[in-house]
């Protein structure tokens, strides 16, 4: 029932944005009116560079990974390009960390749910980066609830599910993924006090 609500929400959405995203094509002068012709003004100037920005930060995460985006980025709707930056935003942040070597993340509703690789196999210590990675994400992102892990399968689950989001995998899938993972986050973090 869940997931039907879902897929209705997410066509609904998807609907609206066709419906309304063609009108917005066209040149605002009102805010503009001394220099009409500033570069970059432009809605279709703005989303070629969203368009290019994608494409880097595609690369780097296919040089990351040792995945190749493909084309399906340009294809992504406005709310999945923005949940792709938050994502790169939320592991570029992490990768700040003194330790962490490695970090991918993905974004889905309020859900920032990070993978990281550190140094060291001491617990301690590991779970003290996990901490100071989520401290410092929640505090850019405080409206989002933030799930890190650096658990190699569950780091290598999130790679693939930034991978599969990447390259337009299907919105359904990768919302019951995303679930999986945080449920599996939460259990491994209660796992101790059992």
């Amino acid at each position: 029932m869940m997931n039907h609500r879902l897929t209705w929400t997410v066509a609904s959405l998807t609907l609206a944005a066709a419906l309304v995203l063609p009108g917005c094509t066209q040149q605002n002068t009102t805010e503009n009116p001394n220099n009409t012709n500033t570069p970059g003004n432009t809605v279709q100037q703005q989303g070629r560079r969203a368009t290019e920005d994608m494409r880097e930060m595609g690369r780097d995460v296919g040089r990351d990974m040792g995945i190749q985006p493909t084309d399906k980025v340009r294809e992504m709707g406005e709310s999945a390009k923005t949940d792709m930056k938050k994502a790169e935003h939320a592991a570029a942040v992490a990768r700040k960390v003194p330790g962490v070597t490695r970090a991918t993340a993905v974004v889905h509703n309020k859900d920032i749910v990070v993978g990281l690789d550190v140094e060291g196999n001491d617990q301690q210590t590991v779970r003290a980066k996990e901490q100071e990675v989520k401290r410092m994400i929640q505090k850019e992102h405080a409206s989002y609830k933030v799930h890190v892990t650096s658990d190699k399968d569950l780091h290598g689950r999130i790679q693939t599910l930034h991978g599969n989001a990447m390259n337009g995998g299907p919105v359904e899938e990768f919302t019951h993924d995303v679930g999986m993972v945080v449920r599996d986050i939460a259990n491994a973090i209660a796992a101790p006090f059992r």
